[in-house]
């Protein structure tokens, strides 16, 4: 009798654990609902311009910069600026431009901070930027923190 209360106790420890599972990935978490988002993250896939960089060149190493642009809702790679190319104010207005013309997401809140404040100050400044510069600027943000709307914190960069 007593073995038939052991695996009964296994039993039911073994269905709390597939019914918290299955919670878990049908429920999803804070920051990814199940309606599609209306900014760059495309669902669970990412931002759907580094889905396809993934799958049509090959896995591209992206720096911080392009990172941050991407995360923060800009779509296209091809917006992203040439990394030999020094980095000017009218880049920096060109893409500011179209990164307001994307909607943001909770996902994304963080990183259009960030990019948002990058850009802003490139203009700000009437000067070209060497891509180092810009990877030093975005490292500022490392490790910080913002409050979004809906009063959850988010990393900066992420």
């Amino acid at each position: 009798m007593s073995t038939g209360c052991s695996s009964l106790r296994v039993l039911r420890a073994a269905v709390r654990w597939i019914v918290l599972m299955l919670a878990g990935v049908l429920g999803g978490c804070a920051t990814d609902s199940a309606t599609p988002s209306r900014g760059g993250m495309g669902g669970r896939g990412g931002p759907p311009a580094m889905v396809a960089r993934s799958v049509l060149g090959g896995l591209q190493q992206m720096d911080p910069f392009e990172a941050v642009l991407l995360f923060a809702g800009l779509n296209s790679g091809e917006d992203l600026p040439e990394r030999e190319a020094p980095f000017t104010p009218e880049d920096a207005a060109h893409l500011y431009d179209r990164l307001l013309d994307t909607p943001v997401s909770l996902a994304g809140f963080g990183p259009r901070l960030v990019a948002a404040f990058l850009l802003r100050e490139v203009m700000e400044g009437n000067e070209e930027l060497s891509r180092s510069a810009l990877l030093e600027r975005v490292q500022r943000f490392h490790g910080l923190a913002v409050l979004r709307p809906d009063g959850y914190l988010a990393w900066a960069l992420t």
